[in-house]
């Protein structure tokens, strides 16, 4: 079977010193959450696996 062609948008966006010695990001994985699969040779067959589904991340940071 052929796995079907896609597309991922990833999004990062962050302010630096923005009060302070503060810091900050976001980051968002799979903005779109589109769905799709990771194809591998498995010996003489091919296998495909689900992978992640739309991910955030965020942090702060202080300068001392």
């Amino acid at each position: 079977d052929k796995v079907s062609s896609y597309a991922l948008m990833h999004l990062h966006a962050g302010a630096d010193n923005f009060y302070g010695n503060w810091s900050a990001f976001v980051d968002v994985r799979n903005f779109l959450d589109n769905s799709y699969f990771n194809a591998a040779a498995l010996g003489s067959s091919f296998g495909s696996s689900p992978q992640d589904p739309r991910r955030i991340f965020f942090g702060v940071k202080y300068k001392f």
